[in-house]
């Protein structure tokens, strides 16, 4: 076997060689520079600065609240989205469309970046007709999603009141106790 020592680009040792089957071989030793100790110094030493202070620019800039979602009861919120949807309002503009409104965040959307979605969405409904039912579907599942979620958020408020009044007779027998040991 004949093998020989070769240092790469990269930094690192590599060793070559051929055996008897006439196939390469390459094993490879990483060579570091610096011991592991001082690495981990200097990772202590950058860890322990304090970041900068933001600048009077980052400062004089209001925080964007782009992607926040704005809550339903909103008094931004004014027109219904859907005659069938009533509770989910948007903003009213006169020079935007209702259609334009980003429906969680109440922002105008921004076409040039949706537009390969509403070419699939052409697509998928070339109709007015499969336009129309598949808005009037996806009402339905809406109602359906917004139905069940006031059904559980009843379902949790009885169940957190029987709890309640629980702990309230809890407390009175636990007092009449106490008061009858006194």
């Amino acid at each position: 076997m004949n093998y020989s020592k070769v240092n790469n680009e990269w930094g690192c040792d590599a060793v070559e060689g051929d055996h008897e089957g006439g196939v390469a071989t390459t094993g490879r030793k990483w060579r570091h520079d610096k011991p592991k100790s001082l690495d981990i110094k200097e990772h202590r030493k950058e860890m322990s600065r304090l970041p900068s202070p933001p600048s009077e620019e980052d400062n004089a800039r209001p925080p964007s609240r782009a992607l926040d979602p704005v809550p339903l009861t909103s008094s931004i919120r004014t027109t219904p989205i859907h005659p069938q949807l009533p509770d989910i309002r948007i903003p009213d503009d006169a020079k935007i469309p209702s259609t334009h409104y980003h429906p969680v965040t109440c922002e105008p959307l921004n076409i040039a970046e949706i537009q390969p979605q509403l070419q699939h969405l052409r697509k998928e409904y070339p109709s007015m007709t499969a336009m129309l039912k598949a808005r009037e579907d996806a009402v339905k599942e809406i109602k359906q999603k917004l139905e069940e979620k006031d059904r559980k958020r009843d379902e949790i408020q009885k169940a957190l009141d029987k709890k309640v009044k629980e702990w309230d007779v809890e407390y009175k027998i636990l007092s009449k106790y106490q008061a009858s040991k006194s």
